[in-house]
């Protein structure tokens, strides 16, 4: 059986066409080689959930790539009762 296989570049997608008959075949691929648009970048290596503060914070992710979405959590409301009979609110920071 001959296999005829063409490989083309079509924006940025690679296309393969096998013609045969209505014949099975079985492919084994013993080498994979990765092709990437990412290659040589610096990865973001810090926390990608954040929690809220009072004070400022900044993540360290200018000119990373990252392998994740950054996750910003609820800021943090907590409620106590206070010796005049009522309630204290604290918003943003943990008691």
């Amino acid at each position: 059986m001959r296999l005829d296989v063409t490989f083309r570049e079509l924006e940025k997608k690679l296309d393969v066409d096998f013609r045969t008959g209505n014949e099975q075949i079985k492919v084994d691929f013993e080498h994979l080689q990765v092709v990437s648009d990412n290659v040589g970048v610096d990865y973001y290596k810090g926390d990608y959930t954040v929690t809220p503060k009072v004070e400022k914070q900044e993540l360290a992710t200018r000119q990373k790539f990252l392998t994740e979405n950054v996750k910003i959590k609820e800021i943090p409301f907590f409620e106590v009762s206070n010796l005049e009979g009522g309630q204290t609110v604290f918003i943003g920071k943990e008691l």
